[in-house]
């Protein structure tokens, strides 16, 4: 099920099939870069594009077992509420995680995105979770970080980890600006397959497979919130 929010001449798509925002653009184009099936050098087809959540962990699931950047993306997601700007999505976790019941909000406002995700416990055991953003930026131009010009983008094929609660991305033809909430650690990323930067708000980067006591253990009961806003 796809799904259309707008807000003047902002709009963003959203598949219910692993809630992901498959488009977001305005008046000037592309924000994201779309969603699409890319070829690697070696023939291999690769999903790149949109914004998908990292759910439950970010990167590597390490000894959860879990796959590259959780099971939410490869999830359906039921539909909450949806309104012309805003759509809340709920995902009922299964196996070790069926005790995770979790949320994700989307909202645009003019050249403005907002996505919340709620993660509460419901179950009767502990859930390791160190959630994140996986955001694909469109650019047609010199591509500027903080104020760094980025003009070797072979190194991040590898990431590359920042700390701090904000993030400026120029992309040539706009300057993004992203605040996260809860989620601190941004992961700066490119394969090169097509003209996007990703720039992630992670909650502790691969935390699940390098480090787990930096991941957030939920107890029963507890909810945990996290966000990033979008502008530009």
């Amino acid at each position: 099920m796809n799904i259309t929010l707008y807000t003047g001449t902002t709009t963003a798509t959203i598949t219910t099939d692993g809630a992901y925002i498959t488009s977001l653009a305005d008046e000037r184009g592309d924000i994201f870069y779309p969603l699409q099936q890319l070829t690697t050098p070696d023939g291999e087809r690769k999903t790149r594009g949109g914004c998908h959540v990292c759910l439950p962990n970010f990167g590597p699931g390490g000894a959860s077992g879990l796959a590259q950047h959780g099971f939410g993306r490869t999830s359906w997601w039921q539909v909450v509420e949806h309104t012309s700007d805003r759509v809340e999505l709920v995902l009922q976790g299964s196996d070790a995680y069926a005790g995770l019941e979790s949320r994700l909000v989307y909202m645009v406002a003019e050249h403005q995105l907002a996505m919340q995700l709620t993660l509460a416990n419901v179950g009767e055991e502990e859930l390791l979770v160190a959630p994140a953003f996986h955001p694909y930026f469109a650019y047609d131009g010199a591509l500027v970080l903080d104020s760094q010009p980025l003009a070797d983008l072979a190194p991040l094929a590898d990431t590359i980890f920042v700390d701090g609660p904000t993030r400026q991305l120029a992309t040539g033809r706009r300057t993004i600006t992203l605040q996260s909430e809860g989620l601190p650690r941004w992961a700066i990323w490119t394969d090169e397959l097509g003209p996007y930067l990703c720039v992630e708000p992670t909650h502790s980067g691969n935390s699940f497979a390098d480090n787990p006591s930096r991941a957030t253990v939920l107890v029963p009961g507890q909810v945990a919130r996290y966000g990033v806003q979008v502008g530009w």
